[in-house]
């Protein structure tokens, strides 16, 4: 931690007081930089699915699953500040396969509507949240997903990140 710490107080990313005492915290600069070392699609495995009557239908799939699973991506967003209609659900399961059968999802390699993601690390499911019985990944990694995104995930994590710096309260809580 005092390597990590101390690469993020040479970016200007933590302050420390003259006691070496962490003072202040650049959170979203924070998230920005750990996405230079990682992306969604590569650094976890992913197949891609195809959900054919569309999202609301996985989403009720979701809510009846006992499966550990946590939402990601464009669809959490669109829960905290996207505006758009997300096309692609992005969401960690503990092992894609038996949660594609689960859900009652066809593989598809063109046209998929759903990436199921084995993380490499279980942090994806610490910190989570619950809206509208759906459990989602804490909103720095929904964040750090979308940065590292293809298609609009970028410009989504952008406006999540205002979001975010808006509410950091209510997100950190």
């Amino acid at each position: 931690m005092s390597r990590v710490a101390a690469v993020l107080a040479r970016d200007a990313l933590l302050k420390k007081d003259g006691r070496g005492r962490l003072t202040e915290a650049d959170r979203v600069g924070i998230l920005r930089r750990c996405s230079e070392d990682y992306r969604v699609l590569t650094s976890n495995r992913a197949l891609s699915f195809l959900e054919s009557r569309g999202l609301p239908h996985l989403l009720e799939k979701l809510r009846d699953s006992s499966r550990r699973y946590a939402v990601t991506g464009s669809l959490a967003a669109s829960f905290r500040s996207s505006r758009a209609t997300p096309r692609v659900a992005m969401v960690y399961v503990d092992e894609i396969v038996s949660a594609g059968r689960e859900l009652g999802l066809r593989p598809a390699e063109a046209g998929a509507n759903v990436k199921l993601l084995a993380p490499f690390d279980d942090v994806v499911f610490e910190r989570t949240s619950i809206d509208d019985g759906l459990v989602f990944t804490a909103v720095g990694q929904v964040a750090v997903d979308l940065l590292t995104s293809s298609g609009r995930g970028p410009q989504e994590a952008e406006e999540l990140l205002g979001w975010m710096k808006d509410r950091e309260r209510d997100w950190l809580a």
